[in-house]
C-alpha cells in the first residue's frame, strides 16, 4: 500500500504483497519548515567530546575530519548513501591495545535527528542493545543514533574483550551527545506490532534511489522525493 501526502489531502492505491511479508511505503510531502525536518545547530566539534582510553585502548592520537563530498576520501562508494540524508561532517578516531584488534569510532554529523535516525535505518539487521535513541550490535560492528549523530563503532578482529571495549567505547560517545532529536514523524502514521510490523525493517528515506535499494518503485523519482519530500517503509510479517 502507498500512501502519498500531499498538503491535508490523501491518495491511496494498492500494489500486490509477498505470499508472506506485505510492504507498506508512506510518502508524505511538507513544507521544508515543518518540525520533522528542522535542522540542528552544528556543533561538530564544539560540543562533542570524544573518549581517549577505553578498556586499555587508547586513541592513538590522531583524528581524521571529513566534511560535505570529502566523505567519500573516507568511504567510497558508500558516501551517497550519508549525503542523501544531510551529511555535514565526520570526525573519526582510531584506538590501539598491544596484541588486540584496533578500534574504530566513526561519528557523523547529519543534517537533523530524522536523518540521523534515516542513515541508522537503511543498514539495521540486528536487535537493539539500548545505546543512544536507536541502535544495533552484531559481529564486531555497534551503529547507534542519537540526536542530529550517526555512530559506528568497529574493530578488527574479535573477543570478549572486544565486545566489552566496542560497547564502552559507544557508551562513551553516546554520552558525549548532550541533545536528544525526534525521529521521523511519519513514523508515528505506520501500524503497530498488533499487525506484524518488523521493528528493525522500518526504513526512512529522502531518496528514491535508497528507496529503490529496499523496494523498487520506479527508476525515476515519481514520489518526488528530497529535503522536503519524505518516504517511510515499513514490512510486516504475516504468515
Amino acid at each position: 500500500m502507498i500512501l502519498v501526502r500531499l498538503g491535508k489531502k490523501f491518495y491511496l492505491s494498492l500494489f500486490a504483497a509477498a505470499a508472506v511479508f506485505v510492504t507498506f511505503s508512506l510518502v508524505c510531502v511538507e513544507p521544508c519548515y515543518a518540525a520533522s525536518m528542522a535542522r540542528e545547530e552544528n556543533i561538530m566539534g564544539a560540543n562533542l567530546t570524544l573518549p581517549s582510553e577505553i578498556d586499555g585502548w587508547k586513541w592513538d592520537g590522531k583524528e581524521e575530519r571529513y566534511d560535505g563530498k570529502k566523505i567519500f576520501k573516507y568511504i567510497d562508494g558508500a558516501g551517497e548513501v550519508y549525503l542523501a540524508y544531510g551529511f555535514k561532517g565526520l570526525i573519526t578516531r582510531r584506538f590501539e591495545k598491544p596484541g588486540r584488534p584496533l578500534l574504530t569510532a566513526d561519528v557523523y554529523e547529519m543534517g537533523s535527528s530524522a536523518d540521523a535516525y534515516g542513515v541508522f535505518s537503511f543498514e539495521r539487521q540486528d536487535e537493539e542493545v539500548g545505546i543512544g535513541q536507536g541502535s544495533e550490535f552484531g559481529g564486531g560492528l555497534l551503529r547507534f543514533w542519537k540526536g542530529n549523530y550517526f555512530v559506528s563503532v568497529n574493530a578488527e578482529g574479535e573477543g570478549e574483550d572486544v565486545d566489552k571495549a566496542i560497547s564502552g567505547l559507544g557508551r562513551a560517545v553516546a554520552a558525549s551527545i548532550m541533545k536528544t532529536g525526534p525521529m521521523p514523524q511519519l513514523i508515528s502514521y505506520i501500524p503497530d506490532k498488533g499487525f506484524g510490523l518488523v521493528e528493525k525493517n522500518i526504513y526512512f528515506f529522502r531518496s528514491h534511489v535508497l528507496l529503490n535499494q529496499r523496494f523498487f518503485i520506479a527508476h525515476q523519482n515519481i514520489l518526488q522525493l528530497g529535503q522536503d519530500v519524505e518516504a517511510v517503509l515499513a514490512e510486516y510479517l504475516v504468515g
